[in-house]
């Protein structure tokens, strides 16, 4: 991001950032629930909480958040991506073993996502010396282990974006998901259009 789009985060550190907004009806209510945030954050081992106590400074936090995915393009040849959703409380677990399984087949990975709901995108980068059937290889072995990961840590695919699956991966337990997934949306769609026709005549 920092290099690819001069985009900045306050924070230099650690190999994780969690941004998190609030809303609140009152200063002191807000004022609180940050407070108690970050306190939390902190007996939890984070190295530094920065707050962006004005417009400008969030602006700036969540311009960087909805560039990662522009950065990442700029980054890498090809990107692959397995979405998923985990419990909350596994998602620091699933992002370290992401990265272990994508770089024991030579991908680097860059996950991001929602803690709120476990939604977990996992960019798979593709390196300028790949090759078409190295990136083919490399990415069919890690969407089918990160898919076994997902579901072993009691996670599911995430319909954020329609059904993830990849129809040539082995993912097994999650086809009947996948199917239930696109025959809904298929069904809204069919719903839709019958409601506006009986709109229209």
């Amino acid at each position: 991001m920092e290099r690819n789009l001069g985009k900045l985060l306050p924070v230099k550190q650690g190999e994780a950032v969690l941004i998190v907004m609030y809303d609140a009806s009152s200063r002191q209510e807000l004022d609180s629930a940050v407070e108690a945030a970050a306190e939390a954050a902190l007996a939890h081992d984070a190295i530094d909480c920065c707050i962006a106590n004005t417009p400008e400074r969030a602006a700036s936090v969540w311009a960087v958040r909805c560039g990662i995915l522009e950065g990442m393009k700029a980054d890498s040849v090809a990107q692959e991506e397995c979405d998923v959703v985990v419990p909350r409380a596994r998602i620091a677990e699933y992002v370290k073993a992401a990265k272990r399984i994508a770089l024991s087949h030579g991908i680097r990975v860059e996950p991001c996502g929602h803690c709120g709901d476990g939604n977990i995108h996992t960019e798979m980068l593709r390196g300028a010396d790949m090759s078409d059937e190295e990136w083919k290889r490399a990415t069919h072995a890690s969407l089918t282990e990160l898919y076994a990961l997902s579901k072993k840590l009691g996670g599911q695919l995430s319909g954020e974006h329609g059904s993830s699956i990849k129809t040539e991966v082995d993912a097994p337990g999650f086809y009947e998901f996948a199917s239930q997934i696109l025959f809904y949306a298929r069904f809204r769609a069919d719903a839709i259009f019958s409601q506006r026709n009986i709109s229209t005549n």
